[in-house]
C-alpha cells in the first residue's frame, strides 16, 4: 500500500515510534522532517511529534575543544533557530541538552544566547532532558564556578515551565549536578516526573507534587535529605537502589504512617545481589507504617526487604499484577490474585525459604492454585534448575517463556520433563543468534499429557 494512503491512526504510531527518542543530533532530526514531506497526510499528523523537541548538542566526540575559543559555536548544532524561523516554536514542548565533549557551562551559554535572542516566551516546555556522556566528561576550571551558576540562573528563568527532568548522566559529569540541583531548587513545587540515577536526587528539596519517580544506582548518602509527598506518588520505579533510602526520603500527612493514597504502581528491581548486607535491612516498624490502598502493580526480587514489605505493610485485598524477580534466576508475574493478610504472609514465609536458596516452595505457590491468578506467566532460561526440577507443579500456568534452547529436540525432552508436550507442527522461531531459539508457549498450545 502506498505510504499516503496509510490510515492516519497508522501514521500516527509510525511517528510514534520513530521520535520515541528525542532527536539530539542535527542528522536525526533531519531525518525526521523528511518524514513531513512524505505527502499531506504524514505533514498533519506527525508535525507536532517532529517539532516537539528542541536541542542543543555537541557536533562532534573527538578530544575537549577548547572553550576559550571563539569558534566554539560551530561545534554546537542546535534546531531552535529552524523553529523559531518557521513559526512552529509553540509546538515545542521539551527541551534536551546533549553533552559530549563540551561542557555544561559553554551549552547553557549557547542555550541562554539562543532562547533569550526570541521574543518569545518559552514557558510551553514541561520537559528538560539532560543527557551526558561520562566518556567525554569536562573538568571544570575554577572561574568556571561563576560562570556556570550565573548562566543557570539565566536559563531556568528563561524555561519557566519545567514538571518533568529526565536525567542521564554520571555523578562525575562536572556541573551537571550543579544544574539539577538549582533546577530542583527552582521548579521543586512543580516536578510531577523525576527520571535520574544517583545524582539527581542530591540536594535537600521539597518535591511535594511528584507522581512519577524513577531513580537508578542510588547511595544512602545522595538522597537522604530529598523529601517527597508520598501521597502524591503514582509510580514508583527504583533500579538497584535500597528501600530504606526511599522510605527515609519521604513524608506525608497521615498521622498512623505513611499513606501512599494515590500510588497505582511500586517497581522495586533488582538488587537482590546486595541482600545479604543486613546494614541495609529496613526495621520491621518502618514497614508496618507503609500503606498502599490503591496498589495495583508489585514488582521486586528475592530479598529479606521484600519478604518484610509483604509481610508488615499494608495492601488492597486483591492485586491486578505481581511480578518476582530471580525465582532461582527466573521471572514469574502472576495477574487479579488473592492479597490479603493470609494469603501475604504466606507468600513472605515462601520468600523467606527462596532467600535461603529455595525457591521451589515459592515458586509452586505463584504458580499453584491458592493465588487463584487469572493469568501466569513465567519466563525461564532452558539450562534452569528450577524448570528441571520434578517437583515443580505448573497448574495455573498460562505462558510459558523458555530462553536460549539450541535445538527444537531439546524443547521437547524439557517439556516432557515437566510432563508437559508441543503439538507436533508447532512453530518455533529462531530470533537474532541462529544458535538459540526463543520459545514462547500458551497453554492453548501446551497440551497437558
Amino acid at each position: 500500500m502506498p505510504a499516503e494512503k496509510l490510515l492516519p491512526e497508522i501514521v500516527e504510531r509510525i511517528f510514534t515510534y520513530l521520535t520515541r527518542d528525542t532527536a539530539s543530533t542535527e542528522d536525526t532530526w533531519t531525518y525526521q522532517l523528511t518524514l513531513l514531506a512524505v505527502c499531506r497526510t504524514w505533514r498533519y499528523v506527525g508535525l507536532s511529534m517532529v517539532y516537539r523537541h528542541l536541542f542543543i548538542s555537541s557536533a562532534t566526540k573527538t578530544a575537549a575543544i577548547d572553550r576559550q575559543c571563539p569558534e566554539w559555536k560551530k561545534d554546537v548544532v542546535t534546531n531552535i533557530d529552524l523553529i523559531v524561523a518557521q513559526g512552529y516554536q509553540p509546538l515545542a514542548k521539551s527541551f534536551k541538552i546533549n553533552l559530549c565533549d563540551l561542557s555544561i557551562s559553554t551549552m547553557l551559554q549557547f542555550a541562554n544566547q539562543k532562547l533569550a535572542v526570541s521574543e518569545i516566551s518559552w514557558n510551553h516546555i514541561s520537559e528538560f532532558i539532560l543527557h551526558a556522556e561520562s566518556d567525554y566528561a569536562i573538568n571544570m576550571e575554577d572561574n568556571e564556578n561563576i560562570i556556570i551558576n550565573q548562566a543557570i540562573h539565566q536559563f531556568v528563568t528563561l524555561l519557566p515551565g519545567i514538571d518533568r527532568l529526565k536525567l542521564e548522566f554520571h555523578e562525575d559529569d562536572f556541573g551537571c549536578t550543579e544544574l539539577v540541583d538549582h533546577m530542583k531548587k527552582r521548579y521543586g513545587y512543580q516536578i510531577t516526573y523525576l527520571d535520574g540515577n544517583s545524582s539527581s536526587l542530591q540536594g535537600n528539596h521539597k518535591l511535594s507534587n511528584l507522581s512519577y519517580l524513577r531513580v537508578e544506582f542510588a547511595v544512602e548518602s545522595e538522597v537522604s535529605q530529598n523529601h517527597i509527598n508520598a501521597e502524591s506518588l503514582k509510580h514508583i520505579k527504583l533500579y538497584d537502589l535500597f528501600p530504606f533510602e526511599l522510605w527515609s526520603m519521604l513524608y506525608s500527612s497521615n498521622s498512623n504512617g505513611i499513606l501512599f493514597k494515590n500510588l497505582q504502581t511500586l517497581s522495586l528491581c533488582p538488587y537482590s545481589m546486595y541482600s545479604d548486607l543486613e546494614c541495609h535491612s529496613v526495621e520491621t516498624q518502618i514497614y508496618a507504617q507503609l500503606q498502599f490502598p490503591e496498589l495495583r502493580s508489585l514488582e521486586m526480587s528475592i530479598n529479606a526487604d521484600s519478604q518484610k514489605l509483604i509481610q508488615y505493610a499494608h495492601f488492597p485485598s486483591k492485586l491486578q499484577k505481581l511480578r518476582i524477580h530471580s525465582v532461582d534466576g527466573e521471572d514469574i508475574v502472576v495477574k487479579d490474585i488473592k492479597f490479603g493478610m493470609a494469603e501475604r504472609r504466606q507468600l513472605a514465609a515462601h520468600i523467606g525459604q527462596a532467600c535461603q536458596g529455595d525457591a521451589l516452595p515459592l515458586a509452586n505457590y505463584l504458580l499453584g492454585k491458592e493465588t487463584n491468578a487469572s493469568y501466569a506467566f513465567m519466563r525461564a532460561f532452558g539450562n534452569s534448575p528450577l524448570l528441571r526440577n520434578k517437583q515443580l507443579c505448573l497448574p495455573q500456568l498460562s505462558c510459558l517463556c523458555i530462553i536460549g534452547i539450541t535445538c527444537t529436540e531439546k524443547i521437547h525432552k524439557l517439556l516432557s520433563s515437566l510432563s508437559l508436550r508441543l503439538p507436533e507442527n508447532y512453530p518455533v522461531t529462531k530470533i537474532h543468534d541462529e544458535m538459540y531459539i526463543n520459545v514462547r508457549i500458551s497453554t492453548q498450545t501446551i497440551q497437558l499429557k
